[in-house]
C-alpha cells in the first residue's frame, strides 16, 4: 500500500509539470495521481478508525485535500467545498494528537505544511491560480502566446472579479493568439473565434453570465 501510495504521489507531481508545461498527459497524470491518494486516504482512514484515530483523520484529511487541490488547478467547480471539508478533518486530526499527547512524526510535519499550503491557495483569486498554471510566461513562454484557449479562460477568471480592464485585455489576446494560428492559413476551429469575440462584447457590456 505505502508504494501504491508514494508512486500516486510521484504521479501527481508529474501531472503538476506537465500540466505547467502543456505537454500531453498532464491532466491525466494529476487526475489519476490524486484520486489514488484520495482513494488510499479513506481506505486508511477506515483502516486506522477503531486502533489510533489521530492518524485516520490524517489519512481522511490528506485524501480529501489532494481531491481539493486537484479540483483548484483543474478549476473544477466544488473546490472550495472539498477545502473546507479537508480543513475539518485537519482541524479533528490536530485536536486529537494534542488531546492524545501523540509524539509527532515526520508525517504530520509534512502533513501541517501541506495543509497550510492548501489555506494558502484558498485565498488566491483563481485567475492568478490559472496564470500561473496556463500563462506565466516563466512556465509557457513557448505556448503562451498562442493559447487562445487559456487567454479566453482567464479573461472569464478575470470577469468574474470584476476585474474588467484586465478581462478585455485578455480577450485581446485570445484573439491575437488566433491571429497567430492563423498565419495567412484558415483557421481550423472558426467557432471559437466567434464565441471570443462574443466574450469580448459581453465583457464591455457586462452581461458575461457563462463560461
Amino acid at each position: 500500500m505505502k508504494k501504491l501510495r508514494n508512486a500516486a504521489a510521484l504521479l501527481l507531481i508529474l501531472g503538476l509539470a506537465l500540466k505547467f508545461k502543456h505537454y500531453p498527459g498532464g491532466s491525466v497524470s494529476l487526475i489519476i495521481g490524486a484520486f489514488s491518494l484520495g482513494v488510499f486516504g479513506f481506505i486508511e482512514f477506515g483502516r486506522n478508525l477503531n486502533k489510533n484515530l489521530s492518524l485516520s483523520f490524517l489519512n481522511l484529511s490528506m485524501g480529501i485535500l489532494c481531491i481539493s487541490l486537484l479540483f483548484r488547478v483543474q478549476f473544477y467547480p466544488g473546490a472550495l467545498t472539498l477545502f473546507y471539508v479537508g480543513l475539518l478533518s485537519s482541524i479533528a486530526w490536530l485536536i486529537l494528537m494534542v488531546g492524545n499527547q501523540v509524539k509527532p512524526k515526520i508525517r504530520d510535519g509534512i502533513m501541517l505544511v501541506f495543509v497550510g499550503f492548501c489555506i494558502w491557495l484558498s485565498f488566491v483569486p483563481t485567475h492568478k491560480v490559472h496564470y500561473f498554471v496556463s500563462m506565466t510566461e516563466f512556465l509557457n513562454s513557448e505556448y503562451r502566446d498562442k493559447d487562445y484557449w487559456g487567454w479566453d479562460k482567464q479573461s472569464w477568471f478575470l470577469y468574474l472579479d470584476e476585474k474588467y480592464e484586465e478581462a478585455e485585455e485578455a480577450n485581446n489576446k485570445a484573439l491575437r493568439a488566433i491571429e497567430l494560428h492563423k498565419n495567412g492559413i484558415p483557421f481550423s476551429e472558426p467557432e471559437m473565434e466567434v464565441m471570443i469575440n462574443l466574450h469580448g462584447e459581453k465583457i464591455k457590456s457586462r452581461t458575461w453570465d457563462t463560461f
